[in-house]
């Protein structure tokens, strides 16, 4: 039994946790859970101000664990100084419960348990080439032999030697861990030592055996990665190749979400929130308005499927929406839509825009606009033409004149050209009837009423508590629609009446 001790493996290890370290950011101190920087000074030590946040190594590795806030102390020569880092969220990752770099070393060594040689194969005896004894006195012939003095060696015998390693390990950390593994190399020959689980603070020696051709002397065992499971992570370094890593140790099998107008989320009533325009139908944003999300990868892979569409034909089509993520889990979400061919309305409408916004407003800007321009430039009288509100929108902007429902048809050629979702909203209890729009601005839909009032306000854009107060407190009734078959308004408001 030979017993090597491995005094140099300790420097070995420390060096590797330093050289392992990549920047990440390090200029301006902002590191993602799961990676790490280096803060190291010659001859300083160092602690971390909240080990939740981040753990330092004595070597100055800073490994990031949870989101926040953390400062560094790098004491040296007597003096103190700060190091502030930011730690941001790695994807949909959660916090890094116990790193690479806090599963320590403490001590290796390798013996050889056993010299392996095999036993010599045993030559059977050749049989005798005496005759037996006869009663003939006949003189046998003889029979020449080759002359030959060449002698033939037996092959060598292989000896093989059998090592057992053992590394003794400490969990510094204050998790729990579910695995370690940890890879490396002796004299070339690639070892792997596992450990099922280890608790806060514990220890535990690794043991694992090999068998090699070659005679080990004074040979060191060289740690080449570290694998560390807890939670539902692995947090993985290669000290080789100088990378750190931080992934799910469990299958993704969970597929992404898609949200937004999509499914009945995509119109209301007859009123589809999108419309796509036959001159705009090679650039028009069809993730705009839609968003896939996954529980674990930051982008998904989002498309959109327009083959049942006939964009020649005005009317409402569906399409189909398909998220993908990394792992290959699919969703589909089915969605309606409008198309419209570029008529006479809506040549109206693009003279009228053109005069009074511009491409790069924003929609909310463009709202107001659209807003300000109705109210100005129509005039209430108590009837129209009901039978379309395309007529209704066009004949009110070429006479200026109309009741409510030429306001609310105005608001929806106007801004459904601009490309800003729009519904229509009517009244359901109090006396007559009354139309207005709600549109779709920053991030909801608001209440986007043109048509003036006798007791004074402005409707533009306002929240549905806006409006109710409105109503009951001002308006007698004025704006009561059924509340559970129009999409609720944000509750931020961003527009007063009076």
């Amino acid at each position: 039994m030979q017993k090597l001790k491995k005094k140099a493996v300790l420097v070995f290890l420390l060096c590797a946790v330093f050289i392992s370290c990549v920047p990440v950011n390090a200029a301006s101190g902002r590191v993602k859970i799961g990676q790490c920087i280096s803060v190291r000074k010659d001859g300083a030590t160092y602690k971390s101000g909240n080990k939740k946040i981040a753990t330092v190594s004595k070597d100055g590795c800073v490994t990031a664990r949870s989101k926040g806030k953390v400062t560094i102390f790098i004491t040296r020569d007597g003096k103190t100084k700060k190091k502030t880092i930011q730690i941001v969220a790695n994807e949909k990752k959660p916090d890094l419960k116990v790193s690479a770099d806090e599963i320590v070393i403490t001590g290796t060594e390798v013996n050889l348990k056993e010299t392996i040689v095999p036993q010599e194969p045993v030559i059977p005896e050749e049989p005798s080439t005496e005759n037996p004894a006869t009663d003939s006195t006949e003189i046998p012939e003889l029979v020449s032999e080759p002359d030959s003095t060449e002698t033939v060696l037996p092959e060598p015998v292989p000896v093989t030697y059998r090592y057992t390693v053992k590394v003794h390990i400490k969990n510094s950390s204050s998790c729990n861990t579910k695995s370690i593994e940890l890879k490396g190399k002796i004299a070339e020959q690639d070892v792997t030592l596992k450990c099922k689980s280890l608790g806060a603070k514990k220890t535990a020696v690794l043991t694992v055996e090999f068998v090699t051709d070659k005679e080990l002397v004074n040979s060191e065992f060289e740690l080449t990665s570290t694998k560390v499971r807890s939670g539902g992570m692995y947090h993985f370094r290669d000290y080789e190749k100088n990378t750190m890593s931080y992934t799910y140790a469990t299958e993704d099998t969970k597929a992404p979400v898609i949200t937004g107008f999509v499914g009945k989320n995509s119109y209301n009533e007859d009123i589809p929130y999108q419309t796509v325009y036959k001159d705009r139908k090679d650039k028009f944003d069809y993730f705009k308005y839609v968003k896939a999300e996954d529980d674990r990868d930051t982008k998904v892979k989002l498309t959109v499927d327009t083959s049942k569409v006939n964009f020649n034909k005005k009317g409402t089509y569906r399409i189909t929406y398909i998220a993908e993520d990394k792992a290959g889990n699919k969703t589909k979400k089915k969605a309606h839509i409008s198309v419209r061919v570029n008529d006479q309305y809506d040549e109206f409408a693009d003279q009228i825009l053109s005069s009074i916004t511009k491409k790069s407003w924003s929609d909310q800007k463009k709202a107001v606009a659209i807003y300000n321009f109705i109210r100005s430039h129509m005039r209430y009288v108590e009837h129209s033409d009901h039978s379309s509100w395309e007529r209704a929108a066009v004949n009110g902007i070429r006479y200026g004149r109309g009741d409510c429902f030429s306001y609310f048809s105005i608001a929806r050629l106007l801004l459904t050209r601009a490309g800003i979702p729009n519904i229509r909203v009517n009244r359901v209890r109090g006396v007559g009837r009354h139309y207005w729009n709600m549109a779709y601005v920053k991030g909801g839909f608001y209440h986007y009423d043109c048509c003036p009032r006798s007791r004074g306000g402005r409707f533009c854009l306002l929240t549905d508590d806006q409006l109710k107060w409105y109503s009951s407190h001002v308006g007698g009734n004025s704006h009561i629609w059924a509340y559970d078959k129009k999409p609720k308004s944000p509750k931020k408001k961003i527009s007063g009446i009076f």
